[in-house]
């Protein structure tokens, strides 16, 4: 196992050497990219999560008290009465 191993580190060398001999052009707009990625998150305070969390579960809730409540379409008492005209128009 061990000759297989020097062997994939003697293939690794030679890659990363030949690789090195290489040039690469980057270009300026590749460079602001890789700069603003690497600019630093701004820490979030507990109080903001805490707050945030509250306001959400507010909203959520007076959405739902405002909520009509669900009817049926036709009332049930209804239904007989209906179908018997449709039949009596034919």
């Amino acid at each position: 196992m061990s000759s297989g191993a020097s062997a994939t580190k003697r293939e690794t060398r030679e890659h990363t050497a030949r690789a090195s001999g290489t040039h690469v052009l980057i270009t300026e707009q590749e460079v602001l990219f890789g700069t603003a990625a690497a600019a630093p998150l701004r820490r979030r305070r507990p109080i903001d999560i805490v707050s945030r969390a509250l306001s959400a579960a507010r909203a959520r809730w007076q959405t739902s008290a405002e909520r009509k409540p669900i009817r049926p379409s036709r009332l049930g008492y209804l239904e007989h009465s209906l179908m018997s005209r449709e039949m009596d128009r034919l």
